[in-house]
């Protein structure tokens, strides 16, 4: 069954487990369409942008909430735009960082914690290195020991 739906079309596929609904988002106004459009690998900076702009034009907690998931869904399927612009310093890599203040603080904490866990290890790893060395030394000097007895080893 297929219908259309203020803009766009809308084929449903009936008779399975639950109502399907698929939307070709090629079909797709992508001025009207911004947030659906922007579900795609294939963002260019440009959409990148206007997302980004209109986003940081929300002023309701729910609205910013909804259209931060779409940024950060949008950002991880188009991983290199999204680092190129933040790397490059453009303006709207500012309100990137701002919509993705939350992961980008998750991401800190737990390299924070991998950087202890690796201090730790390093500082276990220093102390078996001491305490091998004191053994060897401890080896040497009891063949050194030994050998003044006239005992080899």
């Amino acid at each position: 069954m297929m219908f259309a739906l203020r803009n766009f079309v809308c084929y449903v596929i009936l008779g399975m487990l639950f109502p399907m609904q698929i939307v070709v988002t090629k079909e797709l106004n992508k001025d009207i369409h911004i947030w659906v459009t922007s579900l795609t690998r294939t963002l260019d900076r440009a959409r990148a942008k206007k997302l980004l702009e209109i986003c940081s034009g929300l002023e309701e907690d729910d609205d910013r909430q909804n259209a931060d998931s779409v940024v950060n869904v949008s950002s991880e399927a188009n991983i290199e735009l999204f680092k190129n612009m933040i790397q490059e310093g453009d303006q709207m890599c500012e309100e990137l960082k701002e919509l993705l203040a939350p992961e980008i603080i998750e991401f800190k904490i737990r390299l924070d914690e991998q950087n202890e866990k690796l201090a730790d290890n390093a500082a276990q790893l220093a102390d078996k290195d001491e305490k091998l060395a004191n053994k060897d030394a401890e080896i040497a000097m009891l063949k050194k020991k030994l050998a003044d007895f006239g005992i080899e080893v």
